[in-house]
């Protein structure tokens, strides 16, 4: 049976350093066999026979979709995990533009990153819907492709709160 909660077992010798997934199965039969629940969508499996990924996007019927993790595959990914807090790095040319909309408002409720200033193919999009006292209660993130208009990905977060604290957050990908 495979170990679950991976994912947030952090080790002190790495600097509090943690694998990414949440399952790790010896083979494809485990992981097809595994008792998956809700709360396990949008976790990350590794298949330990063949050091391969997989995301589970479904538990009716239980679907597993493999993270494609070679060269170009891990470049896209790690830059969409790592490209939702602070904008463009490594991997794309300098001169991308940030556009916060609407401008002026303190509450924005989108957040666009364009290859440039002329705003033609976009890179990332945040668009926030607003609730109570303006807190976000869904962020819904796209990943473009390089024409900039293509979806790569799609990340969509729903927002609970008690009072001001967020208290849970139920994410879907697709």
């Amino acid at each position: 049976m495979a170990k679950k909660g991976l994912h947030s077992d952090q080790s002190p010798t790495l600097g509090g350093v943690h694998v990414i997934h949440a399952f790790e199965f010896a083979n494809e039969a485990l992981r097809l066999a595994a008792t998956v629940d809700a709360e396990d969508i949008g976790k990350v499996a590794q298949q330990a026979d063949n050091d391969t990924y997989y995301i589970l996007t479904s538990i009716a019927p239980v679907t597993w979709v493999p993270i494609n993790f070679g060269a170009t595959g891990h470049d896209a990914a790690r830059t969409l995990i790592h490209f939702i807090d602070s904008g463009p790095a490594e991997g794309f040319a300098s001169g991308a533009y940030h556009e916060i909309l609407p401008s002026g408002n303190p509450f924005p409720t989108s957040y666009i990153w364009w290859e440039s200033a002329s705003k033609i193919d976009k890179i990332v999009e945040l668009t926030v819907t607003r609730g109570a006292g303006q807190k976000p209660v869904t962020e819904i993130w796209v990943m473009y492709d390089e024409d900039g208009s293509t979806v790569l990905a799609t990340v969509s977060d729903s927002i609970s709160y008690s009072g001001p604290f967020e208290t849970s957050r139920t994410r879907t990908i697709s």
